[in-house]
């Protein structure tokens, strides 16, 4: 196939629409998948500043040394609601305790570990393969930075978000806080990875389908052609048949059958003209 034919012009065409038309499809799943994710960045980040700055609070009471570290610690990510006669702590477990309702952290995962993983603190919902994954991911972003990554522990898909804890007394630590993603957003994230790795087979199939929509669209100018090469002179009776091709290629083949009669009906004028003369 010629890069000058029709037939090339029609199949590329076909196939840049609909490469075009994936590519926006694709676009927007990226855009609004990116959002979600955002917007789940931005909540784990709200949640893990919060249980740094409830630690923080606790160990402002109890004193900051390492002694009262595991016992901030505990506090703050088993959520607690203490009773009225621990009054060191009971305003503070008192305010934790509806915040963390209210950011919703009594569903999330959430793990307090030292550089080293020597010391390991995990709120009561994370499990032996869940703690296993958070030790293999400790990575120590600089002070305020974080760092986010995703993962999935059997059917449990998450978020997590790495912290950086530092205290001149107590030490350098990691708070880890795992968020369960919404199935939406996998859902976008799937589809977004199965369009990204099928589209060089769509859009070869794609050339494929136009080469034969091309074919079919210009199969009046093939039948034009084949029978404008069997014309000659002595014979001018040869004409396109009718079948239903499409109003603009009726047109064509009604044209190219009216100019082969006017053709033959001069032919004939000519031919009699002859004879006459010839008597």
């Amino acid at each position: 196939m010629r890069s000058n034919s029709i037939k090339f012009e029609i199949s590329i065409l076909y196939t840049a629409i609909l490469g075009l038309i994936l590519i926006v499809f694709s676009s927007v799943l990226y855009f609004i998948s990116n959002a979600f994710l955002h917007q789940i960045d931005q909540q784990l980040k709200i949640k893990v500043q919060a249980v740094d700055l409830t630690i923080r609070s606790y160990l402002n009471i109890l004193g900051e040394s390492p002694e009262s570290l595991p016992e901030a610690v505990d506090k703050t990510i088993l959520m607690k609601n203490e009773n009225i006669f621990q009054h060191k702590t009971w305003k503070i477990s008192q305010r934790w305790f509806k915040q963390a309702q209210l950011l919703n952290l009594n569903k999330d995962y959430i793990n307090f570990v030292s550089k080293g993983a020597k010391e390991v603190f995990s709120s009561s919902n994370v499990d032996r393969n869940l703690r296993i994954l958070f030790l293999e991911n400790i990575q120590f972003p600089p002070m305020g930075k974080a760092v986010f990554w995703n993962s999935s522990v059997g059917h449990k898909n998450i978020r997590v978000i790495n912290y950086p804890f530092v205290d001149k007394k107590v030490g350098r630590y990691l708070i880890q806080v795992g968020i369960a993603q919404d199935p939406i957003i996998l859902q976008l994230r799937n589809w977004l990875y199965s369009i990204a790795i099928s589209v060089p087979l769509i859009l070869f199939l794609t050339s494929f389908v136009g080469r034969i929509l091309a074919d079919r669209i210009l199969q009046p100018v093939y039948e034009i052609t084949a029978i404008a090469n069997k014309i000659t002179q002595q014979d001018l009776s040869a004409r396109i048949k009718n079948k239903n091709f499409g109003a603009e290629m009726e047109s064509l083949v009604g044209s190219f059958n009216g100019m082969i009669a006017r053709l033959e009906r001069s032919f004939k004028y000519i031919e009699q003209f002859s004879y006459h003369v010839a008597h």
